[in-house]
């Protein structure tokens, strides 16, 4: 008895130590789970396919655009949601908008990086999709992770929406091919007294006017799309002006002077400010908070001013992309 009793101490010292080896200290606790929160997985959603097998899957192939991919067999093509520039794969989640969207864009895969908004970027890295270098991007806003991805190939732009919601052998899938009717999905416009011309979605509809109502505006174009694939209401819009600048103003005391409809301020209402040039022209361009989220480019030609502008609920909304393809392909002719 006395050895039983002598060691029953030991063994309950010896369990103890187990259990305090195996459970770690509150502190501990709350450090590794600080670090779980700022340390997203780096594809939260994604699901693989069972034993590798994707021989039952589907492949959408865009002869317009050029590309392919192979997608889950229980997966669709979401028609009330894609367009003409866009396509959206409906994977059973209502809330969910994996998509793959194209427009012209003349510039490099960085230049897109750097023109979206800089304030809700969380992180971005370098990618290889079928075969092309482009840019991921994860942007914290809705309280999450949103994951895109760009890849500028043959003078198109192509954005990968929720990329980091896509299974990894979808993605592998992804091969560019030869585009066979790029322009069957984008109109162009020309304006021969004023010298400009760019595409624009032929799913948009564009009106001009005119107008003499509004004191040195010379002419307006209204650029309207559909809800479809957006978060804007009634219709996503983009809208182009010019206005006359015979007193050579700079583009900023232009900005300044004509705030009403430049949608500018020097205080803290406008955010990403930036001196660029836009088709071999000095340019400004800002965004703004109002009823929603816009985007100002300001542009000298000669003796005229062009203004350009979007506005949407969101800075996910797909007409931000769409103005920034009209940007792109913006020439001046005179």
């Amino acid at each position: 008895m006395k050895k039983t009793l002598f060691a029953l101490p030991i063994i309950l010292l010896m369990a103890a130590g187990c259990n305090s080896a195996q459970q770690p200290s509150a502190q501990q606790s709350t450090q590794t789970q600080q670090q779980a929160n700022q340390t997203p997985p780096a594809n939260p959603t994604q699901t693989q396919p069972a034993n590798g097998d994707t021989q039952n899957w589907k492949t959408y192939t865009s002869s317009s655009f050029g590309f392919s991919i192979q997608y889950p067999s229980n997966w669709s093509i979401d028609s009330q949601r894609s367009s003409a520039s866009e396509v959206v794969f409906n994977n059973g989640s209502l809330e969910s908008h994996i998509s793959i969207s194209v427009q012209p864009y003349s510039k490099t895969a960085t230049d897109w990086k750097n023109s979206l908004d800089q304030t809700v970027i969380n992180q971005t890295k370098a990618v290889s999709i079928g075969g092309q270098s482009g840019v991921e991007v994860y942007t914290g806003e809705m309280g999450g992770l949103a994951g895109m991805a760009g890849i500028v190939y043959q003078g198109q732009l192509y954005l990968l929406n929720e990329v980091d919601s896509m299974p990894a052998a979808m993605l592998a899938s992804f091969k560019f091919g030869q585009a066979t009717s790029q322009n069957t999905n984008s109109k162009t416009y020309t304006n021969t007294q004023y010298g400009f011309t760019f595409n624009y979605p032929s799913t948009y509809t564009l009106k001009t006017s005119n107008t003499t109502a509004v004191p040195g505006e010379q002419f307006g174009i209204a650029i309207t799309g559909s809800t479809k694939g957006t978060t804007s209401a009634p219709a996503s819009s983009m809208s182009i002006s010019v206005w006359n600048n015979s007193k050579q103003l700079s583009l900023l005391d232009w900005a300044t002077a004509n705030s009403s409809f430049s949608n500018y301020s020097s205080g803290s209402f406008n955010t990403n400010f930036k001196n660029e040039t836009l088709a071999g022209h000095q340019a400004i361009s800002y965004s703004w908070v109002g009823m929603g989220d816009g985007k100002t480019v300001v542009i000298a030609n000669n003796q005229t001013i062009l203004l350009l502008d979007t506005g949407a609920n969101s800075k996910t909304d797909q007409v931000w992309q769409d103005f920034d393809g009209v940007l792109s392909s913006l020439k001046f002719t005179k």
